[in-house]
């Protein structure tokens, strides 16, 4: 434990090197999640925010890039968030023409460069959101039998809560952090993290069915 001390710190910055927004908010809801209800020494972690903010300029120029470039003319390029929501925009004009078993797994690379309004590099791009991906690839059927997995997990979740276990509202923080991700990233390409969440969500069936016995 008090190694573990010393190598979260490192896995922050690790965090925080890769310039993932929807990293850096998944990972403070599990942080903010154990800072409340466990250890009010965890929330000391977020002071260091405003420090790496200030060492590493290129931190709050990923928070700053969300203020402009926003919309698509000659002078100006739109920023990362702005470019998903055009490249979303463009597959669901294609959804629709096939919204209960879309168009084929794998397929959103391979029709990308006709959907998209802007030119690509190597014409395929990642849809970078696991649900518009579902919808294009598998359409509704497909996103609902993702979707029931993790209402599942929930329903899990809950009766462990219920039954007194407070630790489970650390499996609700990793899992609201990972499907709030794949809102906006190809969490689906991400195996490691997401083997890892599945391995203890697996632990938590088994710990449930084993206090049931």
């Amino acid at each position: 434990r008090r190694a573990l001390v010393l190598y979260v710190p490192v896995l922050l910055g690790l965090i925080l090197l890769t310039k993932t927004r929807s990293a850096w908010a998944g990972a403070g809801l599990i942080l903010l999640t154990h800072g409340l209800l466990f250890d009010r020494r965890t929330l000391l972690y977020f002071l260091g925010l405003p420090v790496a903010l200030l060492a590493v300029p290129e931190f709050a120029e990923r928070l700053a890039d969300l203020q402009q470039g926003n919309t698509m003319d000659a002078y100006e390029k739109l920023n990362s968030y702005a470019f998903r929501m055009l490249l979303w925009q463009g597959a669901m004009t294609w959804f629709w023409e096939r919204p209960l078993f879309g168009w084929g797994l794998s397929s959103f690379g391979h029709y990308v460069a006709q959907f998209f309004p802007l030119p690509l590099e190597n014409d395929t791009i990642d849809s970078h959101s696991v649900y518009v991906q579902f919808l294009f690839e598998t359409g509704l059927i497909g996103l609902l039998a993702y979707l029931w997995l993790y209402a599942r997990t929930l329903a899990l979740i809950a009766r462990l809560i219920t039954r007194g276990e407070r630790w489970a509202w650390m499996l609700l923080a990793m899992t609201a952090g990972y499907l709030s991700m794949a809102y906006s990233d190809n969490m689906l390409y991400y195996l490691v993290p997401t083997w890892y969440m599945w391995f203890v969500l697996g632990g938590a069936c088994a710990l449930l069915v084993q206090r049931r016995a």
